[in-house]
C-alpha cells in the first residue's frame, strides 16, 4: 500500500499512528498492509466468491459491536463511544458483507426522501483489513446499487479528481447531490447517486463535480453566516428550516430553482 494512494484523513492517520509507535511511516505501512515481496493470496475459493452477498442484521452480536469498534478505529474517530450498540439490542440499518463463511465487512445505510420517494444511501462502508485489495468495495456498491440503495454519503476529497470520478462511475455512481449544512467546515458532505436524471437544483452530472462544489461552499458559507457558527449535524427543525431556507434563497438568486425533467 503507498502513502499516496490513501485519502487525505487515511494520511493523517497512519501519520499519527506511526508516530505514536514510533515506526517509519513506511515500517507501519509494511505492517498493516504488507509489502511488495509478500505476495497476496486471494482469500476466496472459487466457490465462496461466488456467494458474495449483504446479510441485513436484526439484532446486535458481539461480532457486530468488534466490527463496528475497529470500523472507529481503522478510521481514528475515537469521539465515539466505543460499543454503538449493546448485545441484542434491535437494528435495522446495518447489513454484514459475506462471502462464502467470512464476514469480510459492514455497510450501514441511512434513508432518505427525494422527488421519487423514499431512499437509501450507504452512510459507512467497511471492508477488514485483510480482505482489502481485491475489489470488495466495489462490489459491495454494484450490489447496494442493484438491491435498491440509490447511493452513498462521500466527503469532498473522495470526490474531486477526475480519477476518483471515473471510480465512482465505474461502480454505478452518476450525480452529485449536495447536503448542505452537514459538515463544520465550509465544505460540506455529498451523497453521489445511481440515478441519472437531474431532479432537483442540489444535483449536478458527476462530471460537473467543480461546479457543484462551488455552489455547496457558497451555500454553507450563508448557513453558517445565518446560525453564527458552524454545525457539525443538524440536530433539529430549526436547523433544518434555517438550511432549506438558505438554499431555496440562494439558488432562486442563481436562477437555479427550477427542476428539470
Amino acid at each position: 500500500m503507498k502513502y499516496k494512494d490513501l485519502s487525505p484523513a487515511r494520511q493523517l492517520y497512519v501519520q499519527k499512528q506511526a508516530n505514536k509507535q514510533g515506526i517509519t511511516l513506511k515500517a507501519y505501512l509494511d505492517a498493516k498492509y504488507g509489502t511488495k515481496e509478500q505476495k497476496k493470496k486471494y482469500p476466496f475459493t472459487q466457490q465462496e466468491d461466488a456467494t458474495f452477498r449483504l446479510e441485513p442484521q436484526h439484532t446486535a452480536t458481539q461480532e457486530i459491536i468488534d466490527l463496528y469498534k475497529a470500523h472507529r478505529q481503522d478510521y481514528g474517530d475515537d469521539k465515539i463511544k466505543d460499543n454503538f450498540y449493546d448485545v441484542g439490542e434491535e437494528i435495522t440499518n446495518l447489513q454484514l458483507v459475506k462471502i462464502g463463511d467470512h464476514t469480510v465487512g459492514f455497510i450501514m445505510t441511512l434513508d432518505g426522501i427525494s422527488p421519487k420517494g423514499k431512499f437509501s444511501l450507504l452512510e459507512n462502508v467497511y471492508v477488514k483489513p485483510q480482505y482489502r485489495g481485491w475489489g470488495v468495495a466495489s462490489r459491495i456498491y454494484r450490489q447496494a446499487i442493484d438491491s435498491g440503495i440509490a447511493g452513498i454519503t462521500l466527503a469532498w476529497d473522495r470526490i474531486t479528481t477526475q480519477k476518483q470520478q471515473a471510480y465512482w462511475s465505474s461502480v454505478g455512481y452518476k450525480m452529485i447531490n449536495l447536503m448542505p449544512g452537514q459538515a463544520s467546515a465550509d465544505e460540506s458532505l455529498v451523497y453521489v447517486s445511481a440515478d441519472g436524471d437531474r431532479m432537483t437544483p442540489t444535483q449536478w452530472p458527476l462530471s460537473e463535480a467543480i461546479i457543484a462544489r462551488h455552489h455547496c461552499r457558497n451555500i454553507n458559507l450563508l448557513i453558517h453566516q445565518r446560525l453564527g457558527f458552524s454545525p457539525s449535524r443538524m440536530e433539529n427543525d430549526q436547523y433544518i428550516d434555517i438550511i432549506n431556507d438558505v438554499t431555496v434563497d440562494y439558488l432562486t438568486k442563481k436562477n437555479l430553482l427550477k427542476v428539470e425533467a
